[in-house]
């Protein structure tokens, strides 16, 4: 089992004009992606230790879902790697060099619906 703590910064002091409500002023709290943190199970005493190292694994996480995948069973996935879809985006951090990679936008994905399950 694994744990991933997610940190993020927001900025509280970030004023946009903006015509779509009646005041003159909108704040604004962007939230910065800044790094994540991995966690390894050791199951016999059931404690979690940091690790930078998941070996050929791929981990995903979303708002309400994560799981993971061998890279080397999908082609183009890169090992020891967290996939995410955040507001801003979609990115990969590398475990190991702690670097973000921003894949693409969010936007994209706003209107996708999976199809509903066949009903049998």
């Amino acid at each position: 089992m694994w744990l991933c703590r997610w940190y993020q910064i927001m900025y509280t002091n970030c004023i946009v004009a903006s015509k779509d409500y009646d005041d003159d002023e909108t704040r604004t709290y962007p939230i910065e992606l800044k790094q994540f943190m991995v966690y390894r199970e050791d199951e016999p005493s059931r404690n979690f230790y940091y690790t930078e190292d998941i070996g050929d694994l791929c981990i995903f996480l979303g708002d309400s879902e994560s799981f993971c995948v061998s890279a080397s069973m999908y082609p183009g996935l890169t090992p020891n790697s967290i996939y995410y879809v955040h507001y801003s985006g979609v990115g990969r951090y590398s475990i190991n060099s702690a670097k973000i990679c921003h894949i693409g936008s969010s936007v994209a994905l706003s209107g996708f619906h999976p199809a509903d399950p066949p009903i049998a």
